[in-house]
């Protein structure tokens, strides 16, 4: 049978795709689409049919780069929000256009603008959505007109390599700015019930579903059952998330085609019992067909009671593309299938293909359909003549096929999603196979349709609809204890480096090679055997070239991870903050200090630095260093050295009494790093050819001391200058001018080709002899786009451009990487300019005379 569907469906995913990298013009494009239909008519008409296929495989390659034009490049109009941001807070009226996002720290609200009002009352109508997130007790519905103040902010990314694209990922759902509340007395509403009235019936029968569960479910047992059926994943507690994430079970706990395929195939084997029961429709009508049609209604209908959100009608439009295969008798041949799944979801929202919800469903259908096959092929059949044998031996036989059935179902939606999970979550689960078959039975199969009765018996009975729920939580209550046992053991996951894309390619082709070389029956009779189709010599050869391309990889990786002769350091983009990875010739890793956020929930060392590692395929760091222990400086290092391999830590064993640093000493005791104390009195230490000299504090820190204030911290920070042959790199932490002089008087002049400036440009540092007494060449600042403290204040700039230094920044630039082989600086900025091309630029500062090597080496 032919697949029709398949070539249109990859050409479409071709021309988004592209979209996203390359930016056409809106006339070349739709003459383009013009032409390929012109074509493709005239081939209709003419009966040719493979240049038919053709033409139509082009036509839906630009209709996809034509449709993401309109989410990437369409400027909004003059009077969006965007266009009116301010610096400082306003007054917003608008609409609450989507159910708000409740999480254990804060809610999210998505508003519709209306007007905008400035503090000196000036008015403004706009337009736009905007991403409200507030702190507080207060709730809110869709419809809502409420008022909130706050600073509007552009939405914007962390700018390394590698890094996830938040904004695009807002602006795929119209969201180009956000608002952060921290008090949620700035919200007012003005008015309820002025969104659309069926939406709001709608979010009325869910507030009424999570009112019966709050309050007959037990914590967090309702927790699971609210994101199970109504969506809610973000109320789950992290330390529960985190946990079903190292099982891998995370999908059983999100609206999926998982969900959506058991509303389905109850639906039907409902309706086929209560058709038994009417022979006149068995006669007149084709059951399967009935059932299936019948079981269309439920499965839209959880869909609206799930949020109708888009991860929803993804899941939903798969299993109705299933469906309708099966009404017209197409379910043969399932890829078909697949491609028409892909087209209806793909076709209204192109953005959906960059949804990592979308491309793990995809994947793991897309392995069962061909793993599965070939796999049950070893599974001895169930014995279906009852009279040679027991009922009770037929029972066991089909119980057996069936779970045989299952695990390698599970087994092939693994292999398929392994790659793309390694890619975005850059971990793997290692009890993955045994959780998901103990728990998709308990949590998916049973409590899951238990939760979905309730909803049903809600209007109808509450006493059978809180008989429905006990159940459900009952079954999750087992199942948390079945997961927190699997995740609890230290080897349920492992961390992994970012594989490439050409090392995903080749994965999928060393499966697609052993799958293929299967047999296609277990038959013993050896004339059935002798019939199977053979593989095709290239499978062979194919399955030899990827074992040989991932041993090669495996070589080639551990020598690049080997830093020959340079020697860098990378300023890694975390906001208002400071982070930066040195590497050194050789293959030496060390990291000064993680970032962070001071009163926030947001790991910065998760979610920025750890990101980045991993795209650099750095899993172990040799040495950790913590300049001085203040949140935007030490908050990203819990997660790094609890999920890195590291050495050894050095600090200035500064006593301070806070929450943050406490659990960062305790993290260092119970996993046994050695933590060493640095300051100006030790001698100088040589790694790997770099010679680095400690300047600051005068001497270490003791368990005896005081607790220091605020700024004599930031004055004890520790400061380190790293020289490689000519050419030395000076890192200070959060120095004053006061330290900066003392560090002068006492070591003189410590000539540095690269400053990273201290503070963050903060006013008070960067004095104008300390400079005379560096002399940098460039200065990396590191601060946060658009901070509240409006860093680097405007007279560090000054006095870094009359020392003749070149500067660079963190906020305009994202990361920024500095390499030399000792005689020559050059220096990568992410970003070439604010919103400039995101592709780097190279600019380099001779120290001595240009090294060829060095220019080939950090390209």
């Amino acid at each position: 049978m032919g697949r029709p569907l398949a070539a249109p469906t990859l050409a479409l995913m071709a021309g988004i795709a592209c979209s996203s990298v390359y930016e056409v013009a809106t006339a070349p494009l739709l003459t383009a689409l013009l032409a390929a239909c012109l074509f493709l008519l005239v081939c209709i008409i003419r009966r040719r049919s493979k240049a038919a296929s053709f033409f139509l495989a082009g036509a839906f390659f630009v209709l996809g780069w034509l449709q993401m034009n309109l989410y990437l490049y369409r400027e909004p109009a003059g009077d969006h929000i965007v266009n009116l941001l301010k610096s400082e807070p306003v007054t917003i009226t608008g609409l609450v256009s989507e159910a708000p996002q409740h999480f254990p720290e804060k809610t999210d609200l998505t508003v519709k603008a209306l007007k905008m009002t400035e503090g000196t009352g000036a008015e403004h109508p706009c337009h736009g959505k905007i991403l409200i997130s507030y702190q507080g007790r207060r709730t809110f519905a869709y419809g809502d007109a409420v008022s909130a103040r706050t600073r509007l902010r552009r939405v914007r990314n962390f700018h390394n390599p590698g890094g996830f694209d938040y904004e695009r990922h807002l602006k795929f759902q119209g969201i180009l700015v956000r608002g952060f509340i921290p008090d949620d007395s700035r919200i007012i509403l003005l008015r309820k019930g002025l969104g659309n009235p069926l939406r709001q019936r709608l979010e009325g029968v869910r507030a009424q579903i999570r009112s019966f569960v709050d309050l007959h479910a037990p914590f967090p047992e309702r927790e699971i059952v609210k994101a199970c059926i109504l969506g809610d994943q973000q109320e789950i507690p992290r330390e529960i998330r985190d946990a079903f994430s190292k099982t891998g079970t995370s999908h059983i706990i999100a609206i999926s085609g998982f969900n959506m395929g058991l509303v389905a195939f109850f639906s039907i084997f409902l309706v086929r019992s209560l058709l038994r029961r009417f022979p006149y429709l068995l006669l007149r009508f084709e059951m399967h067909k009935l059932s299936v049609l019948a079981a269309i209604p439920p499965v839209i209908l959880y869909t609206f009671i799930a949020g109708a959100g888009m991860s929803v009608w993804r899941a939903t439009l798969m299993i109705l593309a299933f469906m309708i295969a099966l009404l017209i008798a197409r379910n043969r041949d399932l890829y078909n299938t697949l491609a028409m799944a892909a087209l209806f979801i793909l076709v209204p929202y192109p953005p959906a293909l960059f949804d990592i919800s979308f491309q793990l469903s995809f994947a793991a259908v897309a392995a069962i359909l061909f793993i599965t096959p070939r796999l049950t092929a070893f599974v001895p059949k169930m014995v279906s003549n009852r009279s040679t044998s027991s009922l009770l031996a037929h029972l066991i036989g089909r119980l057996r096929y069936q779970t045989a059935l299952f695990m390698i179902v599970s087994l092939s939606a693994m292999l398929g999603t392994l790659p793309l999970i390694a890619l975005y979550f850059n971990r793997i689960s290692l009890v993955a196979f045994p959780a998901n078959i103990i728990l998709v039975p308990i949590l998916g199969i049973l409590a899951v349709p238990a939760s979905l009765a309730a909803v049903f018996f809600l209007p109808w009975s509450s006493t059978l609809a809180k008989i429905c729920l006990d159940l459900a939580g009952v079954l999750v209550m087992n199942s948390l204890t079945v997961n927190d046992f699997f995740a609890s053991l230290p080897w349920s996951s492992r961390y992994l480096t970012t594989p490439s894309i050409l090392e995903i390619a080749v994965f999928y082709l060393l499966i697609y090679a052993v799958v293929r070389l299967l047999p296609q029956s277990a038959s013993p009779d050896p004339a059935k055997a002798a019939t199977a189709a053979k593989p095709p010599l290239w499978v062979h050869y194919t399955l030899a070239a990827t074992v040989l391309f991932f041993v090669v990889n495996g070589i080639l990786l551990h020598e690049t991870g080997r830093n020959h002769g340079v020697f860098s350091a990378a300023a890694i983009d975390v906001g208002q903050g400071s982070s930066t990875l040195v590497r050194f010739p050789a293959d030496k890793i060390m990291l000064i200090d993680g970032g962070g956020f001071p009163n926030s929930i947001f790991d910065v060392g998760k979610y920025i630095v750890a990101p980045y590692l991993w795209r650099e395929r750095i899993d172990a760091i040799d040495i950790v260093v913590l300049t001085h222990p203040h949140p935007d400086h030490l908050q990203g290092l819990h997660f790094i050295l609890n999920n890195f391999s590291v050495r050894e830590v050095w600090s200035t064993g500064e006593k301070r009494n806070s929450k943050e640093y406490g659990e960062l000493l305790k993290i260092i005791q119970d996993r046994g790093i050695p933590h060493h104390r640095r300051s100006s009195q030790d001698d100088p230490i040589i790694i790997n050819d770099v010679r680095i000299e400690f300047l600051n504090p005068e001497c270490s820190g003791t368990d005896e001391e005081t607790e220091s204030s605020y700024v004599e911290t930031n004055d004890r920070s520790l400061a380190m200058r790293m020289t490689f042959g000519g050419v030395s790199f000076l890192f200070t932490g959060d120095i004053s001018g006061a330290t900066e002089e003392a560090i002068v008087s006492r070591r003189g002049r410590i000539l540095s080709s690269l400053l990273f400036v201290p503070h963050h440009g903060g006013r008070t540092s960067t004095t104008a002899g300390f400079l005379e007494a560096v002399k940098p060449a460039a200065a990396i600042i590191s601060a946060g786009y658009d901070n509240p403290f409006l860093l680097p204040h405007p007279e560090v700039l000054t006095r870094l451009r009359k020392a003749g230094a070149k500067i660079y920044r963190t906020d305009l630039q994202g990361m920024i990487r500095a390499a030399t082989d000792g005689q020559a600086l050059f220096i990568f900025p992410s970003l070439t300019s604010e919103g400039g091309s995101p592709s780097p630029q190279k600019i380099e500062i001779f120290v001595g005379s240009p090294n060829k090597y060095l220019t080939s080496k950090v390209n």
